[in-house]
């Protein structure tokens, strides 16, 4: 799996907090047996993001995915249980780091699947927008 590393100018500003504009997103979501779509967008022209993090509840039945251009980030998923240990009814858990780079007019997609049953899931992802350079 190849990854794009972002710039050192965009991590000055990324620790700095230059933010240009942020999207949050949350939401709950029935879960299947089959990888289905909780949120999705698309970056901006002129701009390039960061996926900052997500928080979820926890469940050791779903795996969170990230599809970026139509390609996974993670092969496998990441299991909330690990990500989380909120239970949830109670909410989501904190935020967990990923910084995943988007380009300009990068499409993401937010999945989950369940390995079994129909369980909920509570979720948010916080992506940052910064002018490209």
């Amino acid at each position: 799996m190849s990854w794009e590393v972002p710039t050192e100018e965009l991590l000055k500003r990324i620790v700095a907090e230059e933010v240009s504009e942020e999207e949050l997103y949350a939401g709950v979501t029935t879960t299947s047996t089959a990888l289905g779509d909780a949120q999705a967008g698309t970056i901006p022209s002129g701009y390039n993001g960061i996926v900052m993090g997500v928080a979820v509840s926890r469940d050791e039945t779903i795996t969170l995915f990230l599809k970026r251009k139509d390609k996974q980030v993670y092969a496998n998923g990441l299991n909330t249980a690990g990500l989380s240990a909120i239970a949830q009814a109670a909410g989501v858990g904190d935020e967990v780091p990923l910084l995943v780079l988007l380009k300009e007019k990068d499409a993401w997609v937010l999945q989950f699947k369940a390995s079994a049953g129909t369980p909920k899931v509570n979720w948010r992802i916080r992506i940052r927008l910064y002018p490209k350079e």
